[in-house]
């Protein structure tokens, strides 16, 4: 059949966010079924539009930041923590407090691990105004319940004071990197608050950065669309993990379907049974019929067709007008 694809290809050599599954101690509590798989974690999320949330009585919480869920079959959803800090401060109401003076807010400290401090002027009499931070705080979870506005606290002012406040993003944390992401994944907040919502955050993926065997290892491996469906019926191919190779033109592949041996072929919504596998070169794309270690037969998808029943090189980098990349991640 030609030689055979190497195993780092289908992943095989990668480890899972809950350790090896054969040398790792085995319990409930543990997640193997992402070992041996392509994709990677999220690594960071940027910031990007931060927000001006409302926390009060109709808006209680902040919003959940969510992570869509992995794309290969086995693979672990990431999770995140958002730290919020005070965005925008305005003040009503008070007198006799001291210009110059650092304010708090009364309740807010309770929630961060630090103090919620700004700077006030006064007028004549002693009527404070917002003037600038000094500290804005750090927050993970917050209850608004009952709160309309927030008391504040200063030298001199007879506490009648009030603060309405916003909250923006001050850093978002991955608590799981999770794994099986072949492309970005999609971003979604929990709830709409009040005032501008936070937006644009772009989460960064995880790269290849350690030897086979050890944890930071996640080579990629082929991307492949297969219809595994049991018992057989309908047309849909969904993203698979390639589990082994049975011949140049067949593999044993697990998708959310099911398991299932398939052989490669040029249609996008193959019968059960059927799959297909994309190659691009700078030409076009083309369906892959036959792949051994070094060459891969070609059946045009789009593009000039340059290549159409040819044998050609492959590699998982950047492709050429002879030498195509095969789909993977």
């Amino acid at each position: 059949m030609g030689r055979p694809l190497n195993k780092k290809y289908f992943g095989n050599r990668n480890i899972g966010t809950g350790g090896n599954q054969i040398t790792g101690a085995l319990s409930n509590s543990q997640n193997y079924a992402d070992d041996r798989i392509g994709g990677e974690g999220v690594a960071s999320i940027s910031n990007a539009t931060v927000g001006a949330i409302q926390i009060n009585d109709t808006y209680k919480t902040f919003p959940g930041l969510t992570v869509a869920v992995p794309t290969l079959p086995g693979g672990v959803r990431a999770t995140t923590s958002v730290v919020w800090e005070v965005a925008t401060v305005s003040l009503a109401g008070g007198t006799g407090y001291t210009a110059g003076t650092i304010t708090s807010i009364t309740g807010l400290d309770a929630f961060g691990t630090t103090d919620t401090r700004f700077s006030v002027t006064v007028d004549g009499g002693g009527v404070p105004t917002f003037n600038a931070f000094t500290e804005r705080g750090s927050y993970t979870s917050i209850d608004g319940t009952g709160i309309t506005t927030w008391a504040v606290v200063g030298p001199a002012g007879d506490g009648a004071a009030q603060a309405t406040i916003t909250f923006r993003i001050k850093s978002i944390g991955i608590t799981e990197e999770g794994s099986g992401y072949t492309a970005v994944p999609a971003l979604a907040w929990s709830q709409v608050n009040g005032g501008t919502m936070p937006s644009d955050q772009t989460p960064t993926l995880t790269v290849d950065t350690g030897a086979p065997g050890t944890a930071g290892n996640q080579e990629n491996a082929i991307v492949i669309y297969a219809n595994t469906t049991i018992p057989a019926s309908g047309t849909t191919a969904l993203v698979g993990d390639i589990i082994k190779q049975t011949n140049t033109r067949s593999y044993k592949i697990k998708t959310a379907d099911g398991i299932k041996v398939c052989k490669l072929g040029t249609d996008s919504t193959p019968e059960s049974g059927g799959a297909y596998l994309v190659a691009t070169a700078t030409g076009g794309t083309y369906y892959v019929t036959k792949l051994t270690a070094h060459r891969a037969t070609l059946v045009a998808k789009t593009g000039d067709e340059a290549l159409d029943g040819m044998s050609v090189k492959w590699t998982f980098g950047a492709p050429s007008a002879t030498v195509v990349q095969i789909e993977n991640a």
